[in-house]
């Protein structure tokens, strides 16, 4: 029996905070303004997929 494909959404919280504690020492050493903010802590318990899954494209574009 074939298991469904996942859909990978956007990080766990914790990898999520550890990406955007890097990206915000970027921004701060070239003077950018800083990256998105993660949906973690409550704003993952109060978003769902979508809203995650657009987060997360918006900080890959701000990475870019």
């Amino acid at each position: 029996m074939l298991e469904p494909r996942q859909t990978v959404v956007c990080p766990q919280p914790a990898l999520w905070a550890e990406l955007h504690s890097r990206l915000q020492k970027v921004a701060a050493e070239n003077g950018l303004p800083p990256p998105p903010q993660p949906l973690i802590l409550n704003g993952w318990v109060f978003s769902n997929d979508v809203e995650k899954r657009n987060r997360w494209e918006e900080t890959l574009a701000w990475a870019q």
